[in-house]
């Protein structure tokens, strides 16, 4: 890949209260040329869509995915829209699982209002799925992780590797018995660490197959365009063809890892990568997957 620039588009766990003003994003002047979008998005979840991600006494709300998943696309999509200046000098976009919508809102694949009601739906889908768990694993190796995971499917668990961040990072998700099984033998194997993580949705894992039908449904629902910038597909790790490779994309990344060490090593030779959005959770990763990510206030100067 010759010298270009990329976007980096961050996914859940990236999410803070007061996110919006942390990057300083929350002044009238701007959010007064989105008050269609956010009077529209407040009425379809009956709240205050501002008030839900500044308010720190709606913390807990803001975690629960339906309302993470909106509230953090929309902070990504104001940070790309009001704080990247040099916007035509990004050849490639990539976002982190639901990241990947906001990259699809900046690349002018679909509008704003329809992601913002396609993503809550997708989350009230994902809260709607069979209760699972999932589990960091640091300090071991993808493919010994894969190795447990597929011998325990064989064995009639559910589980399988999640979210492949970095080399020695992985979120294993599934069954509760098989994540909980899991975590033992690779404790075995010489994992570091082993963390349960504080969620009962079993995100990229075959729990979400039943929904994903009616979240296709949903998909046909809203008016896409290809993009105009190379969008990078955490299922494929490469840009769609057609509107129908991209949104079968979508459709399989609900129960289909995210090839985060894929990605960076594809974006590896980029001249500039960037975070856009709140927090540094990309910035991190890309430092263990051996790739510079400048976080985007410091990008800012």
């Amino acid at each position: 890949m010759s010298q270009t620039k990329a976007l980096l588009f961050p996914g859940q766990g990236s999410q803070f209260s007061g996110m919006l003003s942390h990057i300083g994003l929350s002044s009238s002047t701007i959010l007064n040329k989105y008050q269609f979008e956010i009077d529209e998005f407040s009425k379809t979840i009956n709240f205050d869509f501002i008030n839900l991600i500044e308010n720190k006494e709606h913390e807990e709300l803001l975690g629960q995915t339906q309302y993470t998943q909106p509230a953090l696309l929309f902070t990504s999509c104001l940070a790309f829209n009001e704080l990247i200046t040099d916007k035509d000098g990004f050849n490639y976009f990539a976002g982190h699982s639901l990241g990947e919508y906001s990259a699809l809102v900046c690349a002018n694949s679909m509008s704003l209002i329809d992601a913002l009601h396609l993503v809550y739906r997708r989350g009230n889908l994902m809260a709607s799925a069979p209760k699972g768990a999932m589990s960091a694993v640091l300090g071991l190796d993808i493919n010994i992780i894969d190795e447990v995971c597929n011998s325990l499917t064989h064995d009639g668990f559910i589980v399988q590797s999640a979210n492949k961040n970095t080399p020695l990072q992985t979120v294993i998700s599934g069954s509760i018995d098989g994540i909980t099984k899991a975590e033992e033998i690779l404790k075995d194997r010489g994992a570091k660490r082993v963390i349960r993580l504080s969620v009962s949705v079993a995100s990229h894992s075959s729990l979400m197959k039943d929904i994903s039908h009616e979240f296709l449904k949903y998909l046909e629902e809203i008016e896409f365009s290809m993009p105009a910038k190379k969008i990078i597909q955490n299922v494929s790790i490469d840009t769609p063809e057609n509107l129908e490779i991209l949104k079968m994309n979508l459709v399989s990344q609900l129960y289909s890892p995210v090839n985060w060490v894929a990605t960076m090593n594809k974006l590896s030779a980029s001249s500039l990568l960037v975070e856009c959005g709140p927090g540094k959770v990309l910035t991190g990763l890309g430092k263990q997957n051996n790739v510079n990510v400048s976080e985007l206030l410091n990008y800012l100067g």
